[in-house]
């Protein structure tokens, strides 16, 4: 259902986006993002189906520096360039200098005639972390945005606290490619994010399962503990990321019905099961080490995802072996 412009004495909004919450299984923040703007427009794509047709619920990318912008899906292979086109809607991209005055104003002024138009805004950095949200509404009588993040203190929109650097206008509804042609599109990608070794910087699916893995092993070398502890919150991050993308694609292969589509749909769809048991698995074990000073658990647990990161990158490389021989690629 399309969403409702709100005009009271000193904010005009778009009204009925609901708060957006870690731990609901929809944890990609730009995808969750596209997903309320367009469901705002009155689409009714389901979060696991824009992660599959966009290509993140098979993405994995590893920055071997440890950068956290690795799961951000908008770095090196950038699924904004897949998704929207997919869609029929066509986009403007905008990328401001957010310590310029003059950058700001010119951003604050088109944010304004967007949400004139009914139609949300998808930025970064609006409450200070580098993380997607939604920009609904703006101030009438003095500077200042609105918005939906992860980061609501409370279930009322929030006055955004920053100026978003990178931001998505939606625009018009063109033709969209037909579902089956979507689908095999989104297979497509799965193999291309497999076996392409980099995407700028950061490395791509087997090549960044083959990196991690080797760096999280170089940390049994290390002996200061607050240098592990910090490097496995990244590792954790990556670990969650890559958690939501497995179990986004497996809903999105069954909702899909891989079987009936693909020759080895059932095998295909039993491995991504499988990789989502184990990420949950490797993912409850950081509750053990949180805060932790015991270097001999950490260093049990290192090994213990050491060897969970190797059963699931084996489980991906078959699951994409057999894309890859249904497409006959």
């Amino acid at each position: 259902m399309t969403a409702n412009i709100v005009e009271n004495d000193d904010r005009i909004f778009i009204d009925g986006i609901p708060p957006m919450k870690y731990g609901e299984g929809m944890d990609n923040t730009f995808i969750r993002s596209v997903q309320l703007s367009l469901n705002a427009l009155g689409e009714n794509f389901s979060y696991e189906y824009l992660m599959g047709i966009s290509g993140a619920a098979f993405r994995l990318h590893f920055d071997p520096g440890w950068c956290p912008s690795s799961v951000d899906p908008t770095c090196g292979y950038d699924v904004s360039r897949t998704i929207f086109k997919s869609l029929g809607y066509t986009h403007d991209f905008e990328k401001i200098n957010h310590h310029s005055f003059e950058d700001i104003k010119s951003l604050y002024s088109k944010i304004k005639q967007q949400i004139n138009q009914n139609r949300p805004v998808v930025a970064i950095n609006l409450m200070g972390q580098m993380e997607w949200g939604i920009i609904i509404g703006y101030l009438k009588n003095e500077p200042g945005i609105l918005c939906r993040t992860f980061f609501d203190k409370t279930e009322e929109y929030s006055l955004a606290e920053r100026a978003p650097w990178l931001n998505f206008f939606i625009g018009e509804k063109k033709q969209s490619f037909l579902s089956d042609d979507l689908f095999l599109k989104s297979m497509e990608i799965a193999a291309k994010l497999a076996k392409t070794k980099k995407f700028d910087e950061y490395y791509s699916g087997f090549a960044a399962y083959e990196k991690w893995i080797s760096k999280v092993k170089q940390l049994l070398d290390r002996y200061n503990i607050q240098d592990i502890q910090h490097t496995m919150e990244i590792h954790f991050i990556i670990l969650n990321t890559l958690l939501d993308a497995r179990r986004s694609a497996f809903k999105y292969l069954t909702a899909s019905d891989i079987s009936d589509k693909m020759n080895n749909g059932d095998k295909i769809l039993e491995n991504y099961e499988l990789m989502v048991n184990i990420l949950e698995l490797a993912s409850s074990i950081s509750e053990n080490i949180k805060d932790t000073f015991d270097l001999k658990k950490i260093i049990e647990t290192i090994k213990e995802q050491a060897d969970l990161l190797l059963n699931i990158y084996e489980l991906d490389k078959e699951a994409i072996h057999l894309i890859e021989k249904d497409l006959n690629i």
